[in-house]
C-alpha cells in the first residue's frame, strides 16, 4: 500500500462514501472528493485532513473537466450515483447520474496515471434468481428496476469503454448495506426510530429476505481494493455477507436488543414493493479468495451498534 498515492472519490456526501472517504484519509491517503455544491456533507469533510474538496455543479464531461484541470490521482473510487432512494425515479436523471456521469469520468481521467479504477455496482442489476441460492458474478444482469437498469447499463458501458481507453476498471457490485450514517428512511434506522419512542412501526410482511453487510465491512472492502494490484480489467466482485436473513427476522431482533415487544412491529402494514425480489442474497467467495476481505461484524453487533450511537446521541442532546 502507497500511502503517498492520491485517489479520487465520487459519491463522498452519500452513506458510503462519506464513511469510505474518512477511512481513506485516515489510512493516510491524500483524497479528492467531487462533490456537487449543495452537498450536505461539504463543511464535514472539508475538517477531516488529507481531504480535498472539488466542486463541480454538474458531473458531465466539460465540468468535471475544468474542475479536475491540472489535478490527477492514481486511484479512482465512483461511488456516485442517482437512484438508490425511492424518491430518485426520474428517467432521465437516472441516465445521466448513472451512465453518462461514468462515461465522463473515465474520459476525464484516461490521462492520468491511474493504477485501478473502482466502480461501485450494485445486487439490483442482477436477474432474480430461480429459487433460494447465492447469487453469483456470473449470473444474468436482468434488473427488474429502473435502478438496477441503470447500475447495468453504466457498467457495460464503463467497461467497454475502459477497456477501449485501456483503463483497469473493477466492480464492486454492492449487496445491503447498513450503519451508522444510513438514511433514516431505512430499514434498520427506522425501527431503532420508532422504538426508542416507543412508536409501533409499520412494515411489510417481512417475507423479504436479504443479505446485509455492515458499513464498516464494506469500506474494508473498498479498502482492500485499493490495496491490490494485481486485479484485471473487467473483474466483478460480489460485496456481500451471502447470510439470509428475512426483514421480519431484522425487526424482531431489533427490538429485542432495544427491549420492546414484539407487538409494536405492525407486519402486514405495508405492500410489498412491485420491484422488489423476494431472494437477494449473494455469493462472496470471489472477492474472499481475491483478496484477504473478510465481513468481520454480524448482524446482531452492527445492530447493537447502530443502538448505541442512537443512544449516545440522545444523551449528548443531538436526537
Amino acid at each position: 500500500m502507497n500511502k503517498k498515492e492520491t485517489i479520487l472519490l465520487t459519491g463522498a456526501s452519500g452513506f458510503i462514501g462519506g464513511a469510505l472517504a474518512r477511512r481513506l484519509a485516515g489510512a493516510g491517503y491524500r483524497v479528492i472528493c467531487l462533490i456537487r455544491p449543495n452537498s450536505p456533507n461539504r463543511v464535514n469533510l472539508s475538517r477531516i485532513r488529507g481531504i480535498n474538496i472539488v466542486t463541480v455543479p454538474v458531473f458531465d464531461f466539460d465540468s468535471l473537466s475544468a474542475g479536475l484541470d491540472g489535478l490527477s490521482a492514481q486511484v479512482v473510487l465512483n461511488l456516485a450515483s442517482y437512484g438508490v432512494k425511492r424518491s430518485e425515479r426520474d428517467p432521465l436523471l437516472m441516465i445521466n447520474g448513472n451512465v453518462s456521469l461514468l462515461s465522463a469520468l473515465l474520459q476525464v481521467t484516461s490521462a492520468w496515471p491511474l493504477r485501478i479504477f473502482v466502480h461501485a455496482g450494485s445486487c439490483s442489476e442482477y436477474a432474480p434468481p430461480a429459487g433460494e441460492v447465492l447469487i453469483k458474478e456470473a449470473d444474468p444482469l436482468r434488473p427488474c428496476s429502473l435502478y438496477g437498469a441503470a447500475k447495468a447499463a453504466s457498467y457495460l458501458l464503463g467497461n467497454a469503454l475502459a477497456a477501449d481507453l485501456g483503463i483497469t476498471m473493477i466492480t464492486l457490485r454492492l449487496f445491503g448495506v447498513y450503519g451508522n450514517g444510513e438514511g433514516q428512511e431505512r430499514l434498520v434506522p427506522y425501527l431503532i426510530n420508532r422504538l426508542k419512542n416507543n412508536l409501533e412501526a409499520d412494515l411489510t410482511g417481512g417475507q423479504q429476505i436479504r443479505d446485509l453487510l455492515y458499513i464498516d465491512d464494506v469500506t474494508a472492502a473498498f479498502m482492500a481494493a485499493v490495496e491490490r494490484s494485481d486485479f484485471k480489467q473487467g473483474d466483478v466482485f460480489n460485496i456481500c455477507s451471502s447470510k439470509a436473513v428475512s426483514v421480519a427476522e431484522v425487526a424482531v431482533l431489533v427490538a429485542r436488543l432495544m427491549n420492546k415487544p414484539r407487538q409494536i412491529l405492525r407486519m402486514g402494514e405495508r405492500e410489498y414493493r412491485k420491484d422488489e425480489p423476494m431472494w437477494l442474497v449473494g455469493d462472496n467467495r470471489l472477492y474472499k479468495s481475491a483478496t484477504h476481505w473478510r465481513p468481520r461484524i454480524d448482524l446482531e453487533e452492527g445492530i447493537t451498534q447502530m443502538v448505541a450511537a442512537m443512544d449516545s446521541k440522545i444523551s449528548l442532546g443531538c436526537g
